[in-house]
């Protein structure tokens, strides 16, 4: 058995035809030839939509707020009952920071918690939107009540 399926790897593809046909019945050899053939119509399709179709390499919009914790868009109206989990906060220029609302309630509830220690105690996965909406203005340190909150 091992020698056969070596001679099948290293043969030549007459001598994998040859060893195909007597192995299976001529429907099932038919099968197979159609498989194949399938097989490199779909490796041709891919190799010519290639990398350069975006839309078929593109991640969706909470994929990409998965992977990078949120995500800015520039001229984009989303609607928010498609998106019913998104939090969308309008930026300046038309630019809108989109994240998911249990985000922005685990950053609210952190603030609350933390209240003048958050920098420190912050999450690894929330400092780059605690920092941009720092840095943006959209979240401030209330000297009164001694915790950040958010300017919605």
């Amino acid at each position: 058995m091992d020698d056969e399926f070596l001679n099948y790897l290293l043969g030549n593809e007459s001598n994998r035809r040859k060893i195909i046909e007597e192995k299976y019945s001529k429907s099932d050899v038919e099968i197979l030839r159609r498989l194949n053939d399938i097989e490199s119509m779909l490796r041709q399709v891919i190799k010519s939509v290639g990398s350069s179709d975006k839309k078929l390499t593109e991640n969706s919009l909470c994929e990409q707020v998965l992977e990078k914790g949120f995500v800015i868009l520039e001229g984009h109206g989303i609607n928010k009952n498609l998106h019913p989990s998104l939090f969308v906060l309008p930026l300046d220029e038309g630019r809108i920071l989109v994240t998911f609302k249990d985000t922005i309630d685990l950053l609210i509830a952190l603030f609350e918690k933390f209240e003048e220690n958050v920098e420190t105690n912050i999450p690894k996965r929330l400092l780059p939107l605690f920092s941009f909406l720092r840095r943006s203005g959209l979240i401030y340190y209330n000297h009164v009540s001694r915790r950040y909150e958010l300017i919605k």
